[in-house]
């Protein structure tokens, strides 16, 4: 989950180049829409979407750290903030540099991401796994999860409708986009309407790829999975 030594000023403008490149391999963009689609990532709508992929790949690292530093136990359900504290300030570092169009929040009362809309999102820890061992709960449990409303909280996991997510908006075509959740191998994933995941790699440690499907560009994912069956360890 730590990225290599020296990755970190760079990884910014790494994620502009790799997300027109994308684009442009994918949709053909002419020169004009390599241009708006760098606006688009720094600027427009693209920003609120990397900014929301990085911070919840942030929690997803503080997370991984945090399980590797105490024999694979979940942080407790009351003050797991402050567990996860130097862990998800570490990982936010690696965004918030001098220079990056890219930012990640602190972990408190107004956390959350602005792709939601004007109100934002914010996130929930799963009181029902708090505090477990990782071989007392199924591999694909849900650990962290989006939740309508700004900030943080801890409550049981319960999926929010999904056309009640947030939509997004890629070269002029809008989709929702799904809830994102954190499992127990700290993957960050999007629930879609079918219940199946598809899992997101746009973190501070992780590989940059972008998807697409018949509805043209969609999310930075790497690959599907049903969502019912434990992943394998």
């Amino acid at each position: 989950m730590q990225p290599p030594s020296g990755a970190t000023n760079s990884r910014s403008g790494l994620v502009i180049v790799l997300v027109v490149g994308a684009l442009l391999l994918c949709c053909g963009l002419p020169l004009g829409g390599i241009f708006y689609s760098m606006n688009w990532a720094t600027a427009g709508g693209g920003k609120a979407m990397l900014d929301c992929n990085f911070t919840y790949g942030a929690v997803s690292d503080a997370l991984g750290a945090y399980l590797r530093e105490n024999d694979n136990t979940l942080p407790p359900k009351d003050g797991w903030q402050k567990a996860l504290g130097k862990h998800y300030e570490a990982a936010s570092k690696e965004v918030n540099v001098e220079g990056s169009p890219f930012s990640v929040p602190a972990l408190d009362d107004k956390f959350g991401c602005a792709e939601g809309g004007p109100e934002g999102t914010g996130m929930a820890y799963n009181a029902d796994v708090a505090g477990k061992k990782l071989d007392e709960i199924p591999a694909d449990a849900v650990v962290f999860f989006e939740k309508p409303t700004r900030g943080i909280s801890t409550t049981a996991y319960k999926a929010p409708p999904f056309l009640e997510s947030p939509k997004m908006t890629i070269l002029g075509m809008t989709r929702q986009r799904g809830w994102k959740i954190i499992d127990a191998d700290a993957q960050v994933m999007l629930v879609q309407e079918d219940g199946s995941r598809l899992k997101e790699a746009a973190q501070p440690g992780g590989p940059i790829q972008v998807g697409t499907d018949s509805g043209g560009p969609v999310n930075v994912i790497t690959e599907k999975s049903s969502g019912g069956e434990p992943a394998k360890k």
